[in-house]
Parts: C-alpha cells; structure tokens; sequence
C-alpha cells in the first residue's frame, strides 16, 4: 500500500479458491479530516508479487459525492499470440454523466514507457451507464 497506510486496514492476504477468478475482501477505513488518497497493491507469485494498484481515497463527513472515476480496468485475457486481440472492459465508480464519460486508454510495456497516441483513442462510457468494451491490439 502507498500513502498514509494509518487511513485504512487490509487483510495480509486473500485466497481465491482453485476454479475461482476473484474474491471480496473488506477494506477498513479510519476517520479521515482531509481527503487521503492511498493505493492498494496486490499481486500473486504468478506475476511476481505486482500487479496494477487500485486508488482510494477516503473523505472526510460531509464531504459532496465525489464524479465518477475508474473503478477498474479489466482484460478478458491476460496473455495473447501477439497480433491478437482481447476486449477491455473501463466500469465507473457511479454513472456517466449526461453526454457520457470519455476515457482515455493507453498502454505500456512493463519497463518501457509508451507515449500517446493511445489505442483507441478513447472509450465512451454511455450517459448513465457503468462500463463499456473496447477492442485493444496489441503493439507488433
């Protein structure tokens, strides 16, 4: 985890049972009198112990509702033949605003830095829609 890692509480590990993709776990927060954002790192031996973190911040009582942002970034596949395709899911943390929410989707290689242009350009998101698929190829 980054950040003030006295805002919130994780589980030192969660299993996932063999056939099982995923798992809930809770996350605990603590009171909070300024916005605190932190990241949650996982990861399995299968990756080396990194994964992509997810971002949270906690906000203090009172605090107005925050717009949508990403809540995951998701590949039906993990590893591909390279000139393949996969699909990636983009879902929002609440529903797009009215006119929709572009997102922007780019990728890297692990240790290499790619610049835009980004691929695809962006993903719409639909007015008062969670999520949407968008066809990524990979880099030859």
């Amino acid at each position: 985890m980054n950040g003030d890692n006295s805002v919130i509480t994780l589980p030192a590990t969660v299993f996932i049972p063999a056939g099982g993709t995923g798992a809930t776990f809770d996350v605990l927060t603590a009171p909070v009198s300024v916005a605190t954002h932190v990241t949650i790192d996982a990861g399995t031996a299968f990756e080396g112990y990194r994964s992509p973190g997810a971002g949270l911040t906690v906000v203090p009582p009172g605090s107005p509702p925050a717009a949508p942002s990403i809540a995951s970034l998701t590949l039906a596949s993990a590893k591909i033949l390279g000139g393949g395709s996969t699909t990636g899911t983009v879902t929002l943390t609440a529903p797009a605003p009215a006119g929709g929410a572009a997102v922007q989707v780019c990728g890297s290689m692990q240790g290499q830095v790619v610049t835009p242009p980004c691929f695809p350009p962006s993903v719409i998101v639909p007015a008062g829609g969670l999520s949407a698929d968008s066809r990524s190829r990979r880099l030859k």
